[in-house]
């Protein structure tokens, strides 16, 4: 049996035999009197240009197809979504994402390595696109390493554009092996972070700061942009 939520379902299947991974949608067709199943397989480039999230399934497709993510990218989340009893591995994004002014909940990591937060990484070249991350309130998160880079957002954001974006619950370093964590960013290197907030506890050994662990500069010739923080508010514990 399978439930399609919505009219389409988004499928990840892996050969036994090659490992090689197949992608696709079934999409659901109702008539008045008959309904009828289409199944599509997808290229082996995934394209996530305008991307929409709108149930666990597509969310599903676009997680696992991490090593496809490219700069052009433009992902948007269009539910709410509940992360308890799943697991997030925390990867390097180099897209757009429009969170829709929708919760993400419940997130938990628990790692030993470093870059760690929704996105553990986000980067993009000096020359541009400069993607932008925004619109998302992030609650009764608990994320945690013994490593460095780390955030409720963003582990350490390089060239991107952090905006609206709220975290609640805890981003915990360890006291003697953790630097650069922060409440929404670890570490921020060249762009510009607005309107953001923390109510979260947030702990770690250096470069530990409620909104952002570490400010820092660019040493880009090709990109003259100094990182700035503009109306952010931090209402959470730091230690």
């Amino acid at each position: 049996n399978v439930t399609i939520e919505g009219t389409s379902l988004c499928y990840s299947v892996t050969e036994n035999n090659t490992g090689a991974t197949r992608r696709g949608t079934i999409t659901l067709t109702l008539g008045t009197s008959t309904a009828s199943v289409t199944v599509e397989q997808l290229a082996t480039g995934v394209d996530f240009t305008d991307f929409l999230i709108d149930n666990w399934s597509t969310f599903d497709l676009w997680a696992s197809s991490y090593d496809k993510w490219k700069e052009t990218d433009k992902v948007t989340l269009g539910m709410d979504l509940d992360f308890s009893g799943k697991v997030l591995a925390s990867r390097q994004f180099k897209g757009s994402f429009d969170g829709g002014n929708h919760t993400i909940s419940n997130l938990t990591i628990n790692a030993t390595t470093s870059y760690q937060g929704l996105f553990g990484y986000t980067k993009t070249g000096a020359e541009g696109p400069y993607p932008m991350l925004a619109n998302l309130t992030l609650e009764d998160v608990d994320i945690r390493t013994t490593a460095s880079f780390c955030g409720g957002f963003i582990g350490r954001n390089y060239c991107c554009h952090a905006t609206n974006v709220t975290v609640k619950g805890s981003v915990i370093g360890d006291h003697s092996t953790s630097s650069y964590v922060g409440g929404v960013i670890g570490l921020i290197r060249t762009f510009k972070v607005s309107n953001c907030r923390n109510y979260g506890n947030v702990e770690g050994t250096y470069y530990t700061g409620g909104i952002i662990g570490l400010n820092h500069g660019s040493t880009s010739t090709t990109l003259n942009y100094a990182p700035h923080v503009v109306k952010c508010a931090n209402a959470g514990d730091v230690k």
